[in-house]
C-alpha cells in the first residue's frame, strides 16, 4: 500500500483540525460549510465510486445541479438494500485497499445488516464527534468512560495501547463491556472500571437501574448516563435516572453517520449535529416534515469519502423539531426518535435473553441473510422470518437453529420461515426482534 493512501484526505484533515479548534460555532458557517461539503462528495462521488455513478446516471442527476444543501432533493434516495447489494468494490473508489479501512458490520437493528467501511482518518474523526457531544453532556477531562455495548471477549476491557494513546488525546479513558452480561455481572464490571460516565443502549441500562432498585444495592458514582442505539422511552429514562442516581442524556446516531443528534438538557429536543451530516425528516409524499410532523429520516454524511451515504433511507421514524433550538445553540432539531426497538425475551422459568445473543453471530456467519425479523409469540415459542439473497442450503439453517437451542434453551420452540416481504407496523416503524409477551416498547410512554 502506498504511502498516499495512508494519509488522511485534505477534507478530513481540515475537519479534524476545525473541530479541535472549535470552529463551525454560527449557523452561518456551519449552513456554508455544509453546501462547500455536499458539493466535494457528489462530485466526488460520480466520478469515483461506481454505484453512485450509476445511481446519479439512472436518475438523469447533472451533479452540476447540486449547489448545496437546499438541491438535496434533485439526488435519489439510497436504501440500505441498495449498498448491502453490491460488492465492496462497487462502494469505494477504485484501488482503494480494503485492508487499510476499518469496516463496521452492522448490528442489523433495523433488520438488515450492511457492512461500512471507513479510512482511519474518517473514522476517529467521527469519534471526535461523539466525544465532543458526551463532554457537552458533562464528561470532564480525566474521566473514565464505560462503553457498554456489543463487544467480543477479545474487545472487552480497557483500551489497547494505541487506543489509549488517540483517548490520551481525548482526556478520558475508555472501558469496554459486552451488553449481552447479565445486569449483576455489568454492574460489577461497572464499578470495577471505577466509571465516572457511562453510556450504552437504554434497554440494558434500564435493566441494571431495575436490578439496583429492587435489591437496594447502592449505585455507583456515576455522574452521567448516556443513552443510545435504541429508542429511551420516558419510562426507561426514568429508571435509568432512579437506578443510578444520575441525570441520563439521550443520543440518535448509527454506524453510517456516528452522531445524528444529541439531547438538549434545556429543552428536551435533540440537536443534529449539522457539522457531521444532513438530517431530512420527509413525509410520505417525499416533502419536508413540518416541526410536530413525523416522517423518515434520510441522512447525508458529510464526511465520508471512502464509502459516501448520499441521501441514504435510515428506516427510522422521528418527529421534526423547530429549525432553532430554543435554548440558542446554532442546530436544528427533531423531537424525538420512534425506530430501532428491540425487546428482550422473557422465556420459561423467568430467565431473560436479549436476541442479540443470537443474531450478532448469526449476521457473521449467515451472508445469505438480506433481512429478518424475530418475534416471540410465546414464553416457548420464537419464529425467525427472513429474506434471503439466495436460498440458504439446509446445513445454513440447521446451524441457526442449534444456536438457537443454545441462546434459548431445549423448552423453547424455534422455527424459521423464509419469506418475501416483512412488513412495517402501523407506525411505520420496523422492529427487528420483538416480543408479544411482553416489551417495554408497548407502552403510551414509547
Amino acid at each position: 500500500m502506498s504511502l498516499r493512501a495512508l494519509l488522511p484526505r485534505t477534507e478530513t484533515l481540515r475537519s479534524t483540525v476545525d473541530l479541535l479548534a472549535g470552529g463551525l460555532k454560527t449557523r452561518e458557517k456551519i449552513d456554508a460549510f455544509r453546501d462547500r461539503r455536499l458539493r466535494a462528495l457528489v462530485q466526488h462521488a460520480a466520478r469515483h465510486i461506481p454505484f453512485y455513478r450509476e445511481h446519479f446516471a439512472r436518475a438523469g442527476l447533472d451533479v452540476r445541479d447540486v449547489r448545496g444543501a437546499a438541491d438535496l432533493h434533485r439526488l435519489p434516495l439510497v436504501t440500505r438494500a441498495d449498498l448491502a447489494g453490491r460488492a465492496a468494490g462497487d462502494l469505494v473508489p477504485p484501488g482503494t485497499s480494503l485492508n487499510g479501512l476499518i469496516s463496521h458490520r452492522t448490528s442489523g437493528s433495523t433488520g438488515e445488516p450492511l457492512t461500512i467501511r471507513r479510512a482511519p482518518g474518517e473514522e476517529t474523526l467521527l469519534a471526535l464527534f461523539r466525544t465532543r457531544q458526551l463532554r457537552r453532556h458533562g464528561m470532564r477531562a480525566g474521566d473514565n468512560l464505560v462503553v457498554i455495548g456489543l463487544f467480543s471477549e477479545q474487545q472487552e476491557g480497557p483500551a489497547g495501547t494505541w487506543r489509549s494513546a488517540r483517548h490520551a488525546l481525548r482526556r478520558y479513558r475508555t472501558h469496554r463491556i459486552n451488553t449481552l452480561r447479565e445486569a449483576e455481572d455489568l454492574l460489577e464490571q461497572i464499578h470495577a472500571a471505577r466509571a465516572d460516565v457511562i453510556g450504552g443502549f437504554p434497554s440494558t441500562l434500564a435493566r441494571v437501574a431495575q436490578h439496583l432498585i429492587e435489591t437496594g444495592t447502592p449505585p455507583p458514582p456515576v455522574r452521567l448516563v448516556s443513552v443510545g442505539g435504541e429508542v429511551a422511552t420516558t419510562l426507561m429514562k426514568k429508571q435509568i435516572a432512579e437506578g443510578f442516581a444520575a441525570p441520563v442524556r439521550q443520543t440518535y446516531g448509527s454506524h453510517e453517520f456516528n452522531m445524528i443528534a444529541a439531547e438538549c438538557p434545556a429543552t428536551g429536543d435533540m440537536h443534529v449535529i449539522d457539522d457531521n451530516m444532513i438530517l431530512e425528516v420527509l413525509r410520505e409524499d417525499g416533502a419536508p416534515a413540518s416541526p410536530g410532523e413525523q416522517g423518515e429520516a434520510v441522512g447525508t454524511a458529510l464526511h465520508s469519502f471512502t464509502m459516501p451515504f448520499l441521501r441514504y433511507r435510515l428506516d427510522d421514524i422521528v418527529v421534526q423539531g423547530e429549525d432553532r433550538c430554543a435554548c440558542g445553540a446554532p442546530y436544528r432539531t427533531i423531537r424525538r426518535v420512534t425506530g430501532r426497538m428491540i425487546d428482550y425475551f422473557t422465556l420459561p422459568g423467568g430467565r431473560v435473553v436479549h436476541p442479540y445473543e443470537l443474531t450478532v453471530p448469526m449476521l457473521s456467519e449467515d451472508p445469505w441473510m438480506r433481512q429478518y425479523q424475530m418475534t416471540q409469540e410465546a414464553t416457548d415459542r420464537i419464529v425467525l422470518r427472513a429474506i434471503a439473497w439466495e436460498k440458504p442450503s439446509g446445513a445454513h439453517l440447521r446451524r441457526i437453529e442449534k444456536s438457537a437451542e443454545e441462546v434459548f434453551g431445549p423448552g423453547v420452540s424455534f422455527r424459521i420461515e423464509l419469506v418475501d416481504r416483512l412488513p412495517n407496523e402501523k407506525s411505520g416503524k420496523f422492529r427487528p426482534s420483538r416480543s408479544l409477551v411482553k416489551s417495554e416498547y408497548d407502552s403510551r410512554d414509547a
